[in-house]
């Protein structure tokens, strides 16, 4: 499977290699990230059991982004942002890997699905 992010993304270390636990899936779905008192329409644009990268059409929010609404799951995801830059936000979810696969509005392949060794 490819990997969407460049050498020198948030998610690899200096020397090249992936931190993430779990493989992301790349996705178009729509999002509200709920930001304190403020609600941003955004779109996911990967996704994981343990978190997701959000892409703001609009502006970026100041704080941080501490739950994530998906209409196809029709729940608050409690999460924390973890990383931005420019439009986008990675976010780790606060509940166990094992619970938000069960949640997930997209079949995830089995790969993504592993831990990373």
């Amino acid at each position: 499977m490819p990997r969407f992010q460049t050498s020198d993304s948030p998610a690899r270390l200096a020397n090249g290699t992936e931190r993430r636990r779990f493989e992301r899936v790349p996705v178009v779905l729509s999002a509200v990230a709920e930001c304190g008192e403020r609600y941003l329409n955004a779109f996911v644009h990967d996704i994981s059991p343990n978190g997701l990268q959000l892409r703001f059409t609009d502006e970026m929010p100041a704080g941080p982004v501490d739950h994530i609404l998906l209409p196809k799951l029709n729940r608050r995801i409690p999460c924390k942002p973890v990383w931005r830059s420019g439009n986008h936000v990675g976010v780790t979810f606060t509940n166990e890997p094992t619970e938000m696969t069960a949640r997930m509005p997209v079949p995830l392949p089995a790969e993504a699905l592993s831990a990373a060794a």
